[in-house]
Protein backbone atom coordinates (compact mmCIF):
# COMPACT_ATOMS: atom_id res chain seq x y z
CA UNK A 1 0.00 0.00 0.00
CA UNK A 2 1.79 3.17 -1.27
CA UNK A 3 -0.48 5.53 0.37
CA UNK A 4 0.74 3.66 3.57
CA UNK A 5 4.05 2.39 3.32
CA UNK A 6 5.89 5.38 1.37
CA UNK A 7 8.12 7.09 3.85
CA UNK A 8 10.13 10.31 2.52
CA UNK A 9 13.30 10.89 4.86
CA UNK A 10 13.52 14.90 4.52
CA UNK A 11 15.25 17.62 7.22
CA UNK A 12 12.67 19.39 9.39
CA UNK A 13 13.74 23.06 9.34
CA UNK A 14 14.54 22.22 13.54
CA UNK A 15 17.26 19.31 12.46
CA UNK A 16 18.86 22.26 9.92
CA UNK A 17 19.01 24.34 11.98
CA UNK A 18 20.60 22.43 14.91
CA UNK A 19 22.87 20.96 12.35
CA UNK A 20 26.72 20.61 13.09
CA UNK A 21 26.85 23.24 10.30
CA UNK A 22 23.61 25.36 11.36
CA UNK A 23 21.12 26.63 8.70
CA UNK A 24 24.37 26.74 6.13
CA UNK A 25 24.15 23.29 5.80
CA UNK A 26 20.49 24.07 3.88
CA UNK A 27 22.60 24.98 1.44
CA UNK A 28 23.44 21.73 0.06
CA UNK A 29 19.53 20.33 0.42
CA UNK A 30 17.82 22.66 -2.24
CA UNK A 31 13.73 22.39 -1.56
CA UNK A 32 11.33 24.86 -2.47
CA UNK A 33 8.75 25.95 -0.25
CA UNK A 34 6.04 25.66 -3.10
CA UNK A 35 7.34 21.86 -3.48
CA UNK A 36 8.22 20.64 0.08
CA UNK A 37 5.10 21.71 1.96
CA UNK A 38 2.36 20.20 -0.35
CA UNK A 39 -0.30 18.81 1.86
CA UNK A 40 -0.20 15.38 0.25
CA UNK A 41 3.51 14.81 0.59
CA UNK A 42 3.26 15.90 4.90
CA UNK A 43 2.06 12.44 6.12
CA UNK A 44 4.82 10.57 4.18
CA UNK A 45 7.75 12.85 5.79
CA UNK A 46 10.12 10.87 8.31
CA UNK A 47 13.08 12.82 10.13
CA UNK A 48 16.77 12.53 10.11
CA UNK A 49 16.56 12.32 13.43
CA UNK A 50 19.92 12.22 16.04
CA UNK A 51 21.87 12.75 12.60
CA UNK A 52 24.31 16.35 13.06
CA UNK A 53 25.75 16.17 9.85
CA UNK A 54 23.81 17.40 7.31
CA UNK A 55 24.10 14.73 4.45
CA UNK A 56 23.95 15.46 1.01
CA UNK A 57 23.43 11.95 -0.13
CA UNK A 58 19.86 10.75 -1.74
CA UNK A 59 19.20 7.04 -0.41
CA UNK A 60 16.47 5.39 -1.47
CA UNK A 61 15.25 1.80 0.37
CA UNK A 62 12.75 -0.32 0.73
CA UNK A 63 12.33 -1.93 4.31
CA UNK A 64 9.39 -3.25 6.74
CA UNK A 65 9.72 -2.64 9.85
CA UNK A 66 13.70 -3.05 10.65
CA UNK A 67 14.48 -5.18 8.05
CA UNK A 68 16.10 -3.55 4.79
CA UNK A 69 15.68 -5.38 1.44
CA UNK A 70 17.36 -3.01 -0.68
CA UNK A 71 19.31 0.18 -0.71
CA UNK A 72 20.39 2.73 -3.25
CA UNK A 73 22.74 6.04 -2.66
CA UNK A 74 23.86 7.98 -4.92
CA UNK A 75 23.99 11.83 -5.57
CA UNK A 76 20.37 12.11 -7.89
CA UNK A 77 17.71 14.03 -7.23
CA UNK A 78 14.04 13.20 -8.12
CA UNK A 79 14.53 15.25 -11.19
CA UNK A 80 13.40 14.85 -14.76
CA UNK A 81 17.46 15.78 -15.42
CA UNK A 82 18.94 13.02 -13.06
CA UNK A 83 16.71 10.90 -14.37
CA UNK A 84 15.75 11.27 -17.64
CA UNK A 85 12.46 11.77 -19.51
CA UNK A 86 11.22 10.28 -23.17
CA UNK A 87 11.10 12.45 -25.98
CA UNK A 88 9.92 12.58 -29.87
CA UNK A 89 6.77 10.43 -28.98
CA UNK A 90 8.72 7.85 -26.65
CA UNK A 91 11.80 7.14 -28.57
CA UNK A 92 14.58 8.78 -26.93
CA UNK A 93 15.12 9.27 -23.58
CA UNK A 94 16.87 12.22 -22.54
CA UNK A 95 18.85 12.67 -19.12
CA UNK A 96 20.63 16.16 -18.69
CA UNK A 97 22.65 15.49 -15.48
CA UNK A 98 24.29 12.32 -15.34
CA UNK A 99 24.95 11.07 -11.51
CA UNK A 100 26.72 8.03 -9.70
CA UNK A 101 24.41 5.46 -7.64
CA UNK A 102 25.48 2.30 -5.52
CA UNK A 103 22.25 -0.21 -5.57
CA UNK A 104 22.55 -2.79 -2.73
CA UNK A 105 20.60 -6.30 -2.50
CA UNK A 106 20.61 -6.30 1.65
CA UNK A 107 21.59 -10.26 2.87
CA UNK A 108 20.55 -11.36 6.42
CA UNK A 109 22.81 -10.17 8.91
CA UNK A 110 24.33 -7.66 6.29
CA UNK A 111 24.74 -4.07 8.38
CA UNK A 112 24.45 -1.14 6.22
CA UNK A 113 25.00 2.20 7.65
CA UNK A 114 22.39 5.15 6.58
CA UNK A 115 23.09 8.82 7.13
CA UNK A 116 19.71 9.06 9.35
CA UNK A 117 18.40 7.27 12.03
CA UNK A 118 16.52 4.07 11.30
CA UNK A 119 13.83 3.09 11.17
CA UNK A 120 13.06 6.95 10.06
CA UNK A 121 10.40 8.69 13.09
CA UNK A 122 7.30 10.10 11.68
CA UNK A 123 7.01 14.18 11.62
CA UNK A 124 4.97 15.70 14.82
CA UNK A 125 2.87 18.73 14.05
CA UNK A 126 5.06 20.94 15.56
CA UNK A 127 7.55 19.76 12.54
CA UNK A 128 8.15 21.95 9.52
CA UNK A 129 9.43 20.64 6.13
CA UNK A 130 13.34 22.19 5.53
CA UNK A 131 12.53 24.84 3.04
CA UNK A 132 15.37 27.39 1.23
CA UNK A 133 12.90 30.34 1.39
CA UNK A 134 11.87 29.23 5.30
CA UNK A 135 15.22 29.47 6.08
CA UNK A 136 15.87 33.12 4.77
CA UNK A 137 12.36 34.30 5.93
CA UNK A 138 13.89 32.90 9.58
CA UNK A 139 17.57 34.41 9.37
CA UNK A 140 15.95 37.91 8.05
CA UNK A 141 13.95 37.82 11.18
CA UNK A 142 10.71 36.96 9.63
CA UNK A 143 8.00 33.97 10.08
Amino acid sequence: NLERDLHLVWPTYREVATSLEGLSAGTSIPGAQKNVCKDFLLPHYRKWGSVRAAPHIKTYMRYSGSELAWVVVGSHNLSKAAWGCLQKQGSQLCIRHYELSVAVKVADDMDVPLPFQFPPEAYTNEDTPWSNELALGRIHGID
